[in-house]
């Protein structure tokens, strides 16, 4: 429940055939829940969220046509929007800076403990609040504690994420297939996939990659950024107070 309308699969498909480019086949793609680990779908469907929420519906033309609900539940999509959006900046956009990334999560921070706040766990689960209140102290702590150590580095927020553990395990799930691994057998495998890995690090021409990881957003590297990331440019009161203001 958002600003006291439901958001769920019904209205997120009734809204999503209202966008000028979204086919019947692109829509079953997005709303298919059968893989979960489809960071690609994922990724696309928020961004799909963002383009309802900034939807001009003086000049939308629908049928049928649109009802006092429809502006009602609209508003709802426009706060989402702002929400998927604060965390797709945060990790997409190459050009932004470290304060810039750090104010979009707080901006998701702020909007998320809102809505929390007010309507429960009617709003999201308590798992998932949490682990987006996880990611935005997470973000902040690393940039903190990489100031104390060395000021000079970079910081790159979505080495936050698990990238190379699920590239460590592709390797090692796939090196064999014995999936009943006991110790020994274990850590000689994670041995060998760790220098794989490395060897694909410094040959990327070397490695084909793997299905589920093909999807450059999701998998970048550190050259993908051309914003200032060095941890003594970034102020974190700043970020924290720009987002907040934001949220507004």
């Amino acid at each position: 429940m958002i600003d006291g309308e439901i958001v769920n699969r019904v209205s997120l498909e009734r809204w999503l055939r209202r966008l000028p480019d979204v086919s019947d086949a692109i829509l079953k793609r997005l709303l298919n829940s059968a893989d979960h680990q489809n960071v690609p779908r994922a990724t696309e469907g928020l961004s799909r969220v963002v383009e309802i929420g900034t939807l001009d519906l003086g000049k939308l033309v629908t049928s049928p046509l649109l009802t006092p609900q429809d502006f009602t539940e609209h508003r709802a999509f426009i706060i989402l929007g702002r929400l998927c959006k604060s965390f797709l900046e945060a990790f997409t956009s190459p050009s932004l800076c470290l304060t810039e990334q750090l104010a979009n999560l707080s901006r998701l921070q702020h909007i998320n403990f809102a809505l929390y706040r007010k309507y429960g766990s009617a709003y999201i689960s308590p798992q998932l609040y949490s682990d987006l209140c996880a990611l935005g102290k997470s973000a902040f702590f690393v940039v903190a504690q990489q100031k104390l150590l060395d000021d000079s580095q970079s910081v790159y927020l979505y080495q936050l994420g698990s990238d190379r553990l699920e590239e460590l395990f592709g390797e090692v799930r796939t090196s064999t297939h014995d999936s009943n691994y006991d110790i020994l057998q274990l850590s000689h495998e994670l041995s060998g996939s760790a220098a794989l890995v490395e060897v694909y690090n410094r040959n990327p021409d070397l490695n084909r990659g793997h299905r589920r990881l093909k999807f450059g957003l999701d998998h970048v590297n550190p050259r993908f950024f051309t914003g200032d990331l060095t941890a003594c440019n970034a102020n974190l009161t700043t970020a924290w107070n720009s987002g907040r203001i934001q949220a507004l």
